[in-house]
């Protein structure tokens, strides 16, 4: 049974928030391998501890065209920050990672302790995930996940299979249930008895009308049925800003309050800290605290988790993370390596907007505006085009002031931003 604890979700969360690249390992974070890179790289999109399941990319970069090749987690030693682990990136010629080595700080030098190597197919989703641990000599085969992907792309199943010595073995599988809009609903986790597969645990996840989690919930197979055992759920603002998430735990016939979190942003819409706090019984108390530091390029440089004793924060443990810019060398106007949806400009507006998009191959795209209470008020684009670079401007006269979205929409991809109508 694949374990989870309360507590868990406090450290994940951090990181998440590493965003774009998780460079967990399988062997330390099998569970975070599962995810995609996320659209809104200062938004938290998705509640702590579990990333929506869409596409397997394994292009790790920040919107800006930078890449992740190493973060550094360090423990708080009561006076100075020590070295306990490193992750270290490694990516092709195209800017895909292939290979996350983990590594511990022995006191004096990094000491390799496992690595995933990455299989990608011509798309750059990770077909094959092979997991090896450093024996000191030689690398030694422990697991192999094997990802596939339903004809949209999306990913409906990993099998996991570990390596007896001589071949791969059959050991557990997750299956993906993907509703309309690309978005895990359910994730089933299977446990391989050498006859059949029997269920273990499955994932419920609940979605609000910008694809943003609302409601995680986790269950145990027990006999013939499935039992509850916690349950996470966000809170956003009105502009799908995570602002609560709230842990519970099932006790059987209601679900009880064990810890909750709170999110502060930046004016660049970048988290800053999470604050939790845990429920006693009658009162919330403050908990730990997470910090975030971002470069001049907005990408995260720093977090700093820190716990809260009597009237003061004491440092626990943080993550420091290595950044470069990455470049093709391929001319970009001749290859289009992805999807982006930008900010609109000028933000706040009156009347005239503009947005940039990038299309990453010939196909039907669709940019909608959508008001507060998510009606579609104006279609700025509903056509066939090639894969490039455009701009798209509304004109916002005769609309009331206030805040709008606008989606855009092509092939599998799809994102949401926010702007403001001030008259």
């Amino acid at each position: 049974m694949r374990q989870y604890f309360p507590r868990c979700f406090a450290s994940i969360s951090i990181v998440i928030l590493l965003l774009p690249c998780l460079s967990i390992s399988q062997n330390s974070f099998q569970g975070l391998l599962n995810s995609s890179s996320l659209p809104d790289y200062g938004k938290l999109k998705t509640l702590p501890g579990v990333i929506d399941n869409k596409r397997l990319v394994s292009r790790i970069t920040s919107p800006n065209g930078w890449v992740i090749t190493e973060f550094v987690s360090d423990l708080w030693s009561g006076s100075v920050w020590e070295h306990f682990n490193r992750e270290v990136n490694t990516y092709n010629a195209n800017g895909y990672c292939t290979e996350r080595l983990s590594q511990d700080w022995t006191g004096s030098a990094w000491a390799d302790v496992s690595r995933d190597s990455n299989v990608l197919d011509i798309n750059g989703k990770v077909s094959i995930t092979y997991a090896q641990k450093w024996s000191g000599a030689a690398w030694i085969d422990s697991s192999k996940l094997t990802y596939t992907y339903d004809i949209n792309g999306y990913n409906t199943e990993i099998l996991d299979q570990r390596w007896t010595g001589s071949s791969w073995e059959d050991y557990s599988k997750q299956t993906n249930t993907i509703d309309a809009d690309g978005q895990a609903t359910e994730r089933l986790y299977q446990n391989w008895t050498g006859v059949t597969w029997l269920n273990d645990t499955r994932e419920l996840l609940t979605y609000n009308f910008f694809g943003s989690m609302t409601e995680f919930i986790y269950q145990t197979w027990v006999t013939s049925d499935w039992n509850n055992e916690f349950k996470t759920t966000n809170v956003y603002d009105i502009v799908n800003f995570l602002i609560e998430s709230y842990f519970q735990l099932w006790d059987g016939s209601n679900w009880a309050d064990q810890s909750s979190s709170y999110y502060l942003y930046n004016d660049n819409e970048q988290i800053t800290e999470i604050l939790s706090k845990r429920w006693n019984g009658f009162a919330w108390l403050t908990s730990n605290r997470s910090i975030y530091t971002y470069d001049t390029y907005g990408n995260t440089i720093e977090i700093v988790y820190q716990n809260f004793f009597g009237a003061a924060w004491v440092n626990s443990f943080r993550m420091v993370n290595t950044w470069q810019e990455y470049s093709t060398g391929v001319n970009e106007n001749d290859y289009f390596s992805d999807y982006h949806l930008s900010y609109n400009y000028p933000n706040p507006f009156n009347p005239m907007t503009k947005i940039n998009y990038t299309i990453k191959k010939q196909g039907l795209v669709v940019l909608k505006i959508y008001d507060l209470l998510g009606r579609d008020v104006a279609t700025l684009v509903n056509e066939n085009k090639p894969a490039g670079h455009f701009t798209t401007q509304w004109n916002a006269e005769g609309f009331v002031s206030g805040i709008y979205f606008y989606r855009l929409i092509a092939g599998d991809y799809s994102a949401t931003g926010r702007m403001l109508l001030m008259k």
